[in-house]
């Protein structure tokens, strides 16, 4: 279905992304001197209720896009966490070139919680490609990104290169348009 991927390389701009997070707890009393928290792919428990015919490939570096942080109320005994909603604080100026952070809390005399925010490739094939292929249409079709507008414009492109550029197709569709309404 051409509606929802298109052929591609993978890690093409338009095609589908993920948001990730990572996070760390720093203690009372302590400071935060480490590699910024690494972003964390969705638990076995979330991803085993749900069915997908293309699993989510992963490779590439996912690109970081902020970094926050939340003074912790008291967790709970079964493990909740609640965040003091008037603690924000932006952590993403902090942040070194090589994605370290150096960061004492404002009042150290609590909890914190430092959230990390990554963008990712889903890598998600919509459609599978054919046996030993050699180019990028047989490759299959990648889930093209449905929120923003280079996603959109991955699909034209590729409808009027491959598809709308033949008259002979592009008048059966038009034809065949006037009865979807």
């Amino acid at each position: 279905m051409l509606g929802q991927g298109i052929p591609s390389e993978p890690a093409t701009v338009g095609l589908a992304v993920e948001l990730l997070m990572g996070q760390a707890t720093i203690t009372p009393q302590a400071t935060f001197n480490a590699p910024v928290p690494q972003p964390l792919q969705p638990s076995e428990t979330i991803l085993s209720g749900l069915t997908f015919m293309h699993p989510l490939e992963q490779f590439g570096n996912p690109d970081l896009i902020a970094v926050i942080a939340y003074q912790t109320q008291n967790d709970t005994s079964d493990g909740t966490v609640y965040l003091v909603q008037n603690s924000f604080v932006d952590l993403s100026s902090l942040v070194t070139g090589n994605k370290t952070l150096l960061w004492t809390p404002p009042d150290n005399s609590k909890a914190w919680r430092i959230f990390s925010f990554w963008e990712a490739y889903t890598n998600q094939r919509s459609c599978d490609g054919g046996p030993n292929a050699t180019t990028v249409l047989g490759n299959g079709s990648w889930t093209v990104d449905h929120f923003s507008k280079r996603g959109a414009s991955r699909t034209t492109e590729f409808w009027e290169q491959y598809i709308l550029s033949d008259r002979r197709v592009a008048e059966l569709l038009h034809d065949v348009g006037n009865y979807g309404m």
